[in-house]
């Protein structure tokens, strides 16, 4: 039947609530993702180190296995705040080599092919737009970080009981408080890239290399001038501050809590005024 054949009404039922219209784009971007075989086994070795882990919590508690396998307590590793600080790095180092690969493709494609006014001409505003956009990384960088985290912390409590627990919970807060406030500025960092540069490939570059690059320059201030404030060019250094400071590890950072934080904030604010000057209905070209 032809189009003009066809009668059209107004849809009637209920307008969809605005809080949830974000959860739209990555309705179908898990769509596809889930079709990928690579990301499957990525995933799988994301989880290793936990699944380690976990088996080193049930052998310290299994009087059995120990004798069986003639395992000196001694030489098992301890669960305390460097425990859960490692379980950091490892799993933080894994969001990183994700946020590398998914990351540069969220914006790129829809500004190269000017395929943003198709989502801001409906109701469907740049927040909502950059909320769903976001959610497609947090999820994932959050199945492999703080959730598996917090899930061998309850282990480690359930076989050492309630008091252990409640002594403890500063390992849960902050490992989830951490790691929550590192995945959520490598993802805007990378939606700022994305946005910025419209070639995957160039951005993937840039947000591999950009932290070594600004590591070594802050090296290079640090020597040329004696000062230490160059350590604020170095993305990992202001989180392993935090981190130790939130866990209550021993510091060995060089830059204090209070710079570190305030350099993270400062590059979140980068980031989200970059995606606001990226993020348009329509772009005027002189």
């Amino acid at each position: 039947m032809s189009v003009y054949k066809r009668s059209f009404q107004r849809y009637q039922g209920p307008p969809t609530p605005h809080w949830s219209r974000f959860l739209i784009l990555p309705h179908y971007a898990y769509e596809q993702v889930l079709r990928s075989r690579f990301f499957f086994g990525l995933l799988l070795l994301c989880f290793a180190y936990p699944v380690f882990c976990i088996g080193h919590i049930y052998l310290q508690h299994n009087l059995a296995a120990i004798k069986a396998f003639n395992i000196d307590l001694d030489k098992l590793l301890p669960v305390d705040a460097s425990f859960f600080l490692r379980f950091m790095y490892v799993q933080t180092g894994w969001c990183f080599l994700v946020t590398v690969i998914f990351g540069p493709g969220l914006i790129s494609p829809d500004l190269a092919n000017n395929g943003l006014i198709l989502y801001l001409c409906r109701p469907f505003s740049r927040i909502d737009y950059v909320l769903g956009k976001l959610s497609i990384l947090l999820l994932p960088l959050s199945l492999i970080s703080w959730v598996p985290g917090l899930l061998v912390f309850f282990l480690q409590g359930y076989f050492e009981g309630a008091g252990w627990t409640v002594g403890n919970w500063r390992f849960a807060v902050s490992l989830f408080t951490g790691v929550a406030f590192y995945i959520m500025t490598l993802a805007l960092l990378s939606m700022a890239i994305s946005a910025w540069v419209k070639w995957k490939m160039v951005a993937g570059a840039i947000l591999l290399g950009g932290p070594l690059v600004l590591k070594g320059f802050g090296a290079a201030i640090n020597k040329i001038f004696d000062v230490e404030w160059g350590y604020l060019l170095d993305f990992g250094e202001l989180f392993q501050s935090v981190w130790q400071s939130l866990i209550g590890a021993r510091h060995s950072s060089p830059l204090g809590t209070t710079d570190a934080v305030g350099a993270i904030l400062v590059v979140l604010a980068l980031s989200l005024y970059l995606l606001g000057r990226k993020i348009k209905p329509c772009e005027v070209v002189a």
